[in-house]
């Protein structure tokens, strides 16, 4: 991929934050700090900040629209200075998270273990993953955000040698636009520390760009595991979004 393709993909990731915000506006953003509140948001307590450059866009709920008020058409602000913004106003940190892109094909790394996609309406393979899930932790599962009632409609494994699934990778259209592909992996708690999470994600992440996708990895910047099988496929961080409960 050329240096100027791999501009467009940040651009683009970029732009569709941007583009998310004036649909939720019905305006054209200004520079500086932009609430937005969002129909998807209702109900939740949770502001998130995408701060970049001389923009940091938040998205609320329509409930905490009026409590961040006081923070609309304020300079952009950096990370540390929403947080800080957003405690005087009640508010408490609760996370951040990591958006990377991928603007090249993957790294990939080679592994004996056998990858082959399963389909989340094959009974074989819904039983597969019922069994990984009973194996890994609530934690993991959150990270993973890995449901059995709602399997993504694409996903790879990588199976160990008696055929259960020792890492599984899986993608969904990420909100913001869905010409992004949005990853997510949990490796079984019996084979981590092996490559697996970067082979299955590497392989899926291919398959997803061969097919015209462009690909997105999101996770918690405290989640160490996952930062660095993004980082060894070959994701670019290119923001780090910030959560603050009111709750």
């Amino acid at each position: 991929m050329s240096v100027h393709a791999e501009s467009a993909v940040v651009d683009r990731f970029f732009g569709a934050i941007r583009s998310a915000a004036r649909t939720g506006l019905g305006m054209e953003l200004s520079a500086g700090t932009t609430i937005v509140a969002s129909p998807d948001r209702d109900g939740s307590m949770v502001a998130v900040a995408y701060p970049f450059g001389h923009e940091t866009i938040v998205w609320c709920s329509h409930q905490l629209r009026p409590l961040l008020e006081p923070l609309d058409g304020r300079p952009a602000m950096t990370a540390d200075e929403f947080v800080t913004a957003t405690t005087e106003l009640g508010g408490r940190y609760v996370g951040a998270g990591n958006n990377r892109v991928l603007t090249r094909a993957p790294r990939q790394s080679v592994h004996a273990r056998r990858i082959v996609g399963l389909n989340r309406d094959d009974p074989g393979h819904r039983g597969m993953i019922e069994r990984l899930v009973d194996d890994c932790s609530d934690v993991d599962l959150i990270q993973a955000d890995l449901h059995i009632d709602k399997l993504d409609a694409v996903i790879v494994a990588a199976l160990d040698d008696s055929g259960e699934i020792a890492s599984i990778a899986s993608v969904r259209p990420w909100f913001f636009d869905h010409n992004f592909d949005d990853v997510a992996v949990i490796t079984h708690p019996a084979h981590r520390g092996q490559g697996l999470g970067v082979a299955t994600v590497a392989t899926l992440s291919q398959q997803q760009q061969q097919g015209g996708q462009m690909v997105i990895y999101n996770c918690d910047v405290a989640n160490v595991w996952s930062n660095r099988v993004a980082t060894a496929v070959g994701f670019r961080l290119v923001n780090t979004a910030i959560a603050v409960s009111f709750v």
